[in-house]
């Protein structure tokens, strides 16, 4: 099997008939269990790196990080005073 998976391929670009073709995938039948296996331990498991979660307070307040933000918050809070 010559399977190359490559980051710089344009995967998004491919129909699901050259997508499994490259990947050497029936589309019909998927793959098998030992295959499956085979590519678990060569590539480990489909999950994303979980980062620290952040706390809803942090997410808002991070928010109002950006100057512009800031500046728009004072706008608002002055013609309202207005």
């Amino acid at each position: 099997m010559s399977t190359m998976i490559t980051p710089e391929k344009n995967w998004y670009a491919l129909t699901s008939a050259e997508v499994a073709q490259t990947l050497d995938v029936d589309l019909a039948q998927g793959l098998s269990d030992a295959e499956a296996q085979r590519r678990l331990q060569q590539y480990g498991p489909n999950l994303l790196a979980a980062g620290k979660k952040e706390s809803g307070l942090q997410a808002f307040l991070r928010q109002y990080q950006d100057l512009m933000q800031i500046i728009l918050l004072v706008a608002a809070a002055v013609c309202s005073s207005s």
